[in-house]
């Protein structure tokens, strides 16, 4: 969908209103399984930075058998200063509600993959516990 298509977008600047649902994970995001794009959500909580899901295609991008084993990949621990820079400013830039994008290059088991990311904010409520967070 794009910015023009989206309800909540307004046509004037790059910025979305507020998510209008709540989304609780992992339910709201079993549909994205079917599609081909890599999704995934994460915390950008300083000194906590953290995966939160992904789609299928995702954690196969990153050669992982499952969203458990993706999510459970220590992303904080070996966090050089600037990549833990790059996750402050992303979080900075996305909450008033600015869509960030941005081509990174990644390297998933050391090959060199360039993508087209796109940044926002959303609000999660845990299914588990009812814990509500932004990621």
């Amino acid at each position: 969908m794009t910015k023009e298509e989206d309800p909540r977008a307004d046509p004037n600047e790059d910025r979305y209103l507020p998510f209008q649902q709540t989304l609780v994970v992992p339910d709201s995001f079993t549909v994205l399984n079917e599609i081909q794009t890599a999704m995934w959500l994460m915390k950008f909580d300083k000194g906590a930075a953290c995966h939160v899901w992904s789609n299928v295609a995702c954690y196969r991008m990153w050669n992982k058998n499952s969203n458990e084993e993706f999510v459970a990949v220590d992303i904080q621990s070996n966090l050089s200063k600037t990549v833990e820079q790059i996750h402050e400013e992303y979080y900075r830039k996305t909450q008033d509600g600015l869509v960030h994008r941005e081509r990174r290059t990644l390297y998933p088991s050391g090959k060199t993959l360039t993508l087209d990311f796109e940044f926002r904010p959303v609000d999660l409520v845990h299914k588990v516990d009812g814990r509500r967070e932004k990621a």
